[in-house]
Order: C-alpha cells, then structure tokens, then sequence
C-alpha cells in the first residue's frame, strides 16, 4: 500500500474507512518489476512526440505503483512495451443555444478519441501478448453570449463596444479549450487502458467502523490522521483490557486498509465468535473475496 491514499468518509456518526484492494488484469505483469517502454519505428509520430509519450506512459506506471519504468534499460527490467500505435483525436459535435432570462447560453461539445495498439512481453517469453485499445467520450461546457447593445447581460456594454468578449471571441475560446480538454482526456483513457490492461487493477470498498462507544474517539483521530500502525497499537491496547467484539472487528476494518487480508478475515472471525452480529459476518466473507483477488497476484 505504498501509494494508499487515506481517506475518512463520515457519514452521521459513523466512520467509514476505505480499503484498496486490486483484481488481476488480462496480463498481469509482477509487482515491483522494471518495464522499458519502446515507440514503434513504423509509428507515425514525431521523435519528440515518441519520446513523450514514452516518458508519459512511464510516469503513469510509477504513479500507479505496481510496476517500475526507467528510462534506461535496468539490469533488473523484466517486462518490455512496444507501442504500435496510439492516437488522439478530438471531434466538435453541433453546438447548441438557448435563452433563459433574456440571457443566451451556448452548449458545446467534443468527443475525445483515443486509439492504440501494444504489445507487451516478459523477457523470457518468446512471444509478446497484443492489446488493441479504441476508446471514446465526451466533454462539453456551457458559457454566456454577450447579448445585443442594451440588453441585459453581465458582459458589459462597454466590452462590447470596445470589441472585447464579443460573441465570435467566446466561441472561439470555448471550443478552443474544449478541443484541448478532449485531447487530455482521450490520453488520460488510453493509459489508464493501458494499465489496466498489464497491471491489476485498483478498487476501492469502504468499510463502516464500530464507533459508538466513548472510547473509539482516539480510534477515529489516529486514523484521521493516517496513523494505521497507531490505530493497531490503540486497538491492542484496549483488547488486552478486555476482549471485544467492536475492537476485534475494527481490528479488521484497520488490516484490511493495510493490505494484510488473512490477518483481517480472522479478526472479523474473532469478532463474530465473541458476538455474532450480521455485520461481522458480512465484512468476513467480503475479506475473504478479497483475500482470494490477492492470492491471484503476480508478486
């Protein structure tokens, strides 16, 4: 969990405390290893846009966590990514206008294309695996048009006279962003395609804390401060004064954030056998799904 991000959702009284786990993906490439990532000499791109989009993709990879990219070939690289080809496009759709309260309004869209092949292939493998990705979406905004000289608009006369936020500028500076938004967004799904296809694949759960007694308070501040390991001592602490249901249960909500899931499950299993509670039952069977995801992961 080096690259969790700790989040408490309160809800009411309660505290709900997100678990990130991961599924496999098509090809799941091992935890922790080095991947060189190579531009296809066939691609159509500029050297500067290979390099890019190499270095892009790379720092994408190390953001994820999973695996590790380095520009330079690394005595410890294992996998190798060949990219055939990777386009983005950005495509206007018919705008449209309404009035409401005597003000114009001008709704724009794009759709972000995106398209790309590779390959990718564990060093000791004699043929690399092939992935074909095509992605789309939409991004659209909505501004105000200037109205007629003397009509009520919050551009004002004098900018209109002047010839500034004249109607003709706004469109032209609404869809020339909009283009650029699609471009960043038709990117932004290719890689995370990309990921998701040779590394598993992240999920979120969010699991609600037993919280009502006075003294899970210093529970909720430890963790609102990300002090997992603060919260397990705290916990320890008060199941040695007395064996409870709650403090083994947010036992396993907390090795459940910490990625130990085996420990998790048999903490929920403690929690049940000392009262057995729906709740306690259901967190046991949705950790032990989670256990089995884990064991299915390239390490």
């Amino acid at each position: 969990m080096k690259y969790f991000f700790f989040l408490l959702l309160l809800a009411g009284c309660s505290t709900y405390v997100p678990v990130e786990y991961r599924t496999p993906s098509e090809y799941s490439a091992k935890k922790d290893s080095y991947v060189q990532i190579i531009i296809n000499k066939e691609s159509s791109l500029t050297p500067a846009q290979k390099l890019t989009l190499a270095e892009d993709l790379g720092l994408e990879l190390n953001n994820d966590g999973w695996l590790r990219y380095k520009k330079e070939k690394s005595p410890k690289q294992l996998y190798e990514i060949v990219i055939n080809q990777f386009e983005i496009n950005s495509e206007a759709k018919l705008p449209s206008t309404e009035t409401v309260d005597k003000r114009t309004y001008r709704t724009a869209s794009y759709r972000a294309i995106g398209n790309a092949s590779f390959s990718i292939k564990r060093l000791d493998e004699e043929s690399p695996t092939q992935f074909n990705i095509s992605s789309n979406t939409i991004v659209a905004s909505r501004v105000e048009l200037p109205d007629i000289l003397g009509a009520y608009s919050r551009v004002g006369v004098f900018s209109t006279l002047m010839g500034t936020n004249s109607e003709a500028d706004i469109i032209e500076k609404q869809d020339k962003t909009l283009s650029m938004e699609a471009l960043i967004e038709a990117k932004a799904r290719v890689f995370e395609a990309i990921k998701s296809k040779i590394t598993p694949v992240k999920n979120i759960v969010k699991i609600k804390l037993e919280d009502d007694r006075d003294d899970m308070e210093e529970l909720k501040s430890l963790l609102k401060e990300n002090d997992l390991t603060g919260a397990v001592i705290y916990l320890d602490y008060l199941n040695a004064q007395e064996r409870r249901s709650d403090v083994f249960y947010n036992l396993g909500v907390v090795y459940e954030a910490l990625g130990y899931f085996s420990e998790a499950c048999n903490y929920y299993k403690e929690a049940y056998a000392l009262s057995a509670k729906s709740i306690y039952l259901e967190q046991k069977a949705g950790c032990e799904l989670r256990l089995q995801q884990f064991s299915l992961l390239p390490f």
